[in-house]
Order: C-alpha cells, then structure tokens, then sequence
C-alpha cells in the first residue's frame, strides 16, 4: 500500500511539474504573459481540467517508461559498438534473454533499478577493453532525445495540450534520468557513472566488474559457476568491502566453494567477509546476511541465524523470493533446521524443481537445487 501511495505521489508531482514547464515555456516563447495565461486557465470547466490532469498522468508515466527503455537501448548500441554482445535487457522486472538461440522473456528484478542491460565484454586484455561508451551510453541517449524533444517542441506550432505535455515530460525525464546516471554517486548500488569512475581509478574494479559480467553471462545460459574457468575468479590482494565490483568478486568465490559442497570452507570465508558489512552498500550486505544464516545452518554452527535474521532480512528475502532461486533455497533451509518442518522444506524444494525453467539465473537455480538435494540426502 506505501509503495502504490508513493507512486501515486511520485507521477503525481510529475505531472504538476510538466504542467509548470509547460506554461513556463508558453511564457518563455510565445507573446503571452504569466497574466494572460492565468485568466486563461481560469475559464478550463472542471471536468476539462480532470481530463488535462488526467492526460498528463499518461503523458508522464510514457515518458518516464520510454526514457528507460531509451536508457538501456543506449547500453546496448553503444555496448555492440564497443565489442560487447548482447546477454539481456531488463525493463523493470522483465528480461529478454537469448537461450539456445531463441529470444525468452522471463521475470527478474533489483530493488533501485528500473532497467539493465547486461552484456559479454570482448576477448582483449584487461587493459584493452573499452568501459566508457558501454556505460555511458544510456545518460548520452536519454539527453540526446530529451535535446530532440526540446527542439519538437519549440519547432512545431501550437501543439496539442497533450503533446505539448508529452514534449516536456520526454525532456524532463531524459535529462532527470540522464543526471541520476551520469552524476557519480551510490544509492544502494552504483550508478553509471559511478561505475566508470572507480574502473578508470582502480584497475582491481574494472577486472572485476569484467569478471562478473562473464560469470553473469554464463549463469543465465545455465552454467554453474563451480564449472566456469577458476582463473576468473583469482584475485590478488586486498578487498575494498566498500565497493561494490571488488565484493561481488569475493562472494562469487564464495559461491564457487558451496557449489562444489564445500560449506565449511565457505562459512568462515564468509565470516570474515560479514565482518566488513558495515562498509557494504545495503543490498549486498543483506545478501552476505542471507548466505551466512544459510551456512550457519546447513554447516550445524548455529552461532548466526537468530541473531541476524530480522525482520528487514525476512522482508528482504520475501521481496526476491519469487524472482530468485537462492531465496527458496534459504526458506528450504529455514523450514528444516530451524523450524523442523521436513514436509515444508520438501514443498519449498518440488516448487523450485516444478518452476526451474521460469528463473532468469539457470546456472543459479541448478546449484540451489543441487544443495537442496544435499540437504535432503537426495545425492
């Protein structure tokens, strides 16, 4: 209900904004006056004005919708002009994805994201491999046609109050979006251009973020990860916890090590990395929560789960439970350790192995489906 409420208020505002620019451009490049305008408005009857409002609402969700779809389009033609090949497009919470050479549609989502577009980097060296444009290229997109919807707009004649109102909002999303990527900053995870500055400054950062998209490539074809080249996922040196493409490498190793059933192994390199989740954005460090209980459990340490799993970490895993394998591989786990409910673990597990083909992240779901075997003894 909160969530529907805020995005109510959000397109809400939106409109109230594009309508303010839009009588703001009248203003600006035309002969009538802030006055003129207003007495103007004033002679709308209600029921034209509840239409307005009501277009407006429209005009600004498709602007809004078709900005992020532009975003991640220009991910992916600058991403195919840099060498990349294409892995998946995300609006929202569905992906398009290639598989056995037929394009699927299937359902996945990151909280704080509205779209992603992944992608297999080119075979160079690491030094060789371009970054800029790949990443740059949804913030050049969206402020390229919020310029190009500026220019319609000013060009044509007495436009529609709808397509004035559409005009406006595709300029206002562009460059709303195009600053939201293209200005450095974390809001639970890294932006564009977040992303482009720590690869540039830090040469650990770019092999791992080229490390993850090879991994992410080979999940969603269905390939666990205990069976991609080791090599990968080599690391020398320390680890930044507070950056996000350093961490997610070190959890991928940790993910080679329960794939191959090596859980006490990946329990105290966990541990150790638990340690640190202070310095993590949030969403990574509910995943190390989430991963840790896990291990606690199936490992019969039993030193972390009640403690760490509250009621934001029960939120969390029912947000992506549906989405994602490892959060019913965690609820399979919980039902059977902690709540010894064998009969509600093995439904958790039959509702996986039923609904396999349905998850973005092949290569994931095997491996928990594997593991939930091994819990049960099935192996």
């Amino acid at each position: 209900m909160k969530s529907a409420l805020k995005l109510l208020v959000t397109f809400g505002v939106g409109c109230l904004i594009g309508i303010v620019l839009v009588c703001a451009g009248i203003v600006s490049f035309t002969d009538m006056t802030w006055n003129e305008l207003v007495q103007k408005l004033a002679k709308i009857e209600a029921l034209e004005m509840v239409g307005i409002f009501a277009g407006s609402i429209v005009c600004t969700l498709v602007a809004f919708v078709l900005q992020i779809v532009l975003h991640e389009g220009g991910h992916l033609l600058f991403g195919l002009l840099s060498g990349y090949r294409f892995v998946s497009f995300r609006i929202f919470n569905w992906t398009l994805i290639r598989q056995e050479g037929k394009f699927r549609l299937k359902r996945f989502g990151i909280a704080g994201t509205g779209g992603q577009c992944l992608m297999f980097p080119p075979d160079k060296p690491l030094e060789e491999i371009p970054v800029a444009l790949y990443h740059w290229g949804g913030v050049i997109v969206n402020m390229s046609m919020a310029l190009l919807a500026f220019a319609v707009w000013y060009v044509v004649e007495d436009p529609s109050p709808l397509l004035a109102q559409f005009l406006v909002m595709m300029c206002f999303a562009g460059v709303s979006l195009g600053l939201l990527n293209g200005i450095p900053f974390k809001r639970g995870i890294t932006n564009d251009a977040a992303n482009v500055r720590l690869m540039r400054k830090y040469p650990k950062s770019k092999k791992a973020m080229m490390v993850q998209l090879r991994v992410n490539a080979y999940i969603q074809e269905g390939i666990r990860i205990k069976d991609m080249p080791e090599e990968w996922l080599a690391w020398k040196g320390d680890i930044d916890y507070g950056e996000p493409m350093q961490l997610n490498v070190r959890l991928l190793q940790v993910g080679r090590l329960m794939d191959l059933g090596q859980m006490e192994e990946a329990y105290v390199a966990l541990e150790e990395i638990a340690r640190h989740r202070g310095e993590m954005i949030g969403l990574l460090a509910k995943e190390v929560v989430c991963e840790l209980i896990y291990l606690d459990l199936v490992t019969g340490h039993n030193q972390w789960a009640d403690m760490l799993y509250t009621k934001e970490i029960e939120l969390y895993v029912r947000q992506y439970s549906a989405l994602m394998s490892s959060k019913q591989r965690f609820l399979c786990a919980w039902a059977l350790y902690k709540e010894q409910d064998r009969e509600k673990a093995l439904a958790i597990y039959e509702n996986v192995v039923q609904k396999q083909t349905q998850y973005l992240l092949q290569g994931e779901v095997k491996m928990d489906i594997a593991m939930m075997e091994a819990m049960f003894h099935l192996v």
